[in-house]
């Protein structure tokens, strides 16, 4: 059903045509000349002029809202003779208790996924530190495992060389931390070494 155009009084108070009739009508019936007729008219269509531009610019302002930033997902990249690069990181401390060491986990995938990508990172170390903002400036000797596509073999480090993994710096209103990966030799399953130089990460910082 369409209601009737809405127009004001000279209170800011809006009024539909009938009331505007109605009050047209009983300003003749007080004997209102033509002239003042034409007044009431034009400072009710002053108003309702007024209503639609207020309107106008409050439509535009929701339209118009700004996008929202993305959530920062993290990254890594490996140095291979051909760069690898994920394009999400996170990281996050799990407290073990029971006297036994701390795990750290950097990963470049949803571990709690139905299904894990073809290509992943997972680094991992034992720690006394029991959360990722006290990392920031230390070095630790890390396991690292990635697979770079799929069908392809899963590269690691081996028990006896672990890979250095520097904790540079942290961004608290971001709730990222960057880090170094320092150069490492990997082995293939078939024994092969193949040679990291080295690789960059900022990775989201997961409750604990």
């Amino acid at each position: 059903m369409k209601h009737a155009p809405l127009v004001f009084n000279g209170n800011g108070c809006s009024l539909t045509l009938i009331t505007l009739v109605c009050l047209i009508t009983t300003a003749i019936g007080q004997g209102c000349s033509k002239k003042d007729l034409s007044e009431i008219a034009d400072s009710i269509s002053e108003k309702g002029e007024s209503f639609v531009k207020e309107s106008r610019k409050l439509t535009d302002s929701l339209v118009n809202e700004p996008e929202q930033p993305p959530t920062p997902t993290g990254e890594l990249e490996l140095q291979f003779d051909t760069p690898v690069r994920f394009e999400a990181a996170n990281v996050q401390v799990f407290c073990v208790g029971y006297g036994r060491p701390n795990s750290l986990q950097l990963l470049t995938y949803d571990a709690s996924a139905d299904r894990l990508p073809d290509s992943g990172l997972l680094i991992e170390a034992a720690t006394e530190i029991e959360t990722v903002a006290l990392l920031v400036g230390k070095t630790l000797a890390c396991n690292l495992f990635v697979a770079t596509g799929y069908n392809r073999p899963v590269l690691s480090t081996s028990i006896e060389t672990p890979v250095e993994v520097r904790f540079d710096a942290m961004n608290f209103s971001a709730g990222t931390v960057t880090g170094t990966i320092l150069p490492c030799s990997l082995k293939r399953p078939d024994g092969e070494m193949v040679e990291l130089s080295g690789g960059t990460f900022t990775a989201i910082m997961l409750s604990e």
